[in-house]
């Protein structure tokens, strides 16, 4: 099956926001008013991590403005996937342009397939209790919040990953570049060593496989859509 790339006037979103942001405006802090209990959805609030009760893989969180979002990607497979529904629905991320051959797990997360965006009990086995896949408008808020330059802000400032050395990482968020993939193989869409991150969102009564997506050779973000059988990246927010 065929992949297509959408843009349109409407199609990119312009971070012309006024906010300003300092490392006083972006929130990793703990908060009094989390308690305990909150760790049993595995969320430290003092040490900003998220402990998935399924299989006790730690996750760096980040609070961005009002939302705290895991800052690494989703990296759960249950340890027998067969006969279930992750069976053939995942891939870890990170591998070469148009390679089948998977990259590291442990670095890039995994990629999931549609079924995890578009169908609900898909949607709700992704991730951990108390977190969920985002929705397009908590991607838009974010986004709106970090303001002018929010793709540089939210990439993770390495140049062994991204090749323009202009990310900051100033959000936290900590974009890594595990691309996406299908059975064209990493990134056949993009030109080849150009890096870019494509995380999936709810796409619930959608034909297309939606996604966000950053990338090397662009300022701003790319909303696109995909055809079936392409596995994306997740991020998953506290609910």
């Amino acid at each position: 099956s065929s992949s297509v790339k959408t843009e349109s006037s409407s199609s990119k979103v312009e971070s012309s926001s006024s906010i300003n942001i300092s490392s006083s405006s972006i929130d990793e802090s703990s908060s009094s008013e989390k308690s305990s209990s909150s760790l049993n959805d595995g969320y430290d609030a003092i040490n900003n991590t998220l402990t998935d009760p399924r299989d006790g893989q730690i996750y760096k969180t980040v609070t961005i403005g009002t939302q705290v979002w895991m800052a690494e990607n989703l990296n759960y497979l249950p340890e027998d996937t067969v006969g279930t529904i992750w069976a053939g629905k995942s891939v870890c991320g990170g591998g070469n342009w148009k390679s089948l051959e998977e990259g590291d797990c442990s670095i890039f997360g995994r990629l999931y397939e549609e079924d995890f965006t578009k169908m609900e009990e898909y949607i709700d086995s992704i991730c951990p209790n108390g977190w969920s896949l985002p929705s397009k408008k908590q991607y838009e808020n974010l986004i709106s919040f970090l303001g002018e330059d929010a793709n540089n802000k939210m990439k993770i400032a390495n140049s062994i990953y991204w090749n323009i050395n202009d990310s900051t990482n100033q959000s936290g968020f900590s974009a890594i570049p595990a691309g996406y993939y299908s059975s064209k193989g990493f990134n056949y869409l993009n030109k080849e060593g150009v890096s870019v991150a494509s995380f999936a969102f709810v796409s619930i009564g959608s034909n297309a496989r939606n996604v966000i997506s950053i990338q090397d050779d662009e300022s701003d973000f790319w909303w696109s859509s995909f055809n079936n059988y392409h596995y994306m990246s997740v991020r998953c927010i506290k609910d």
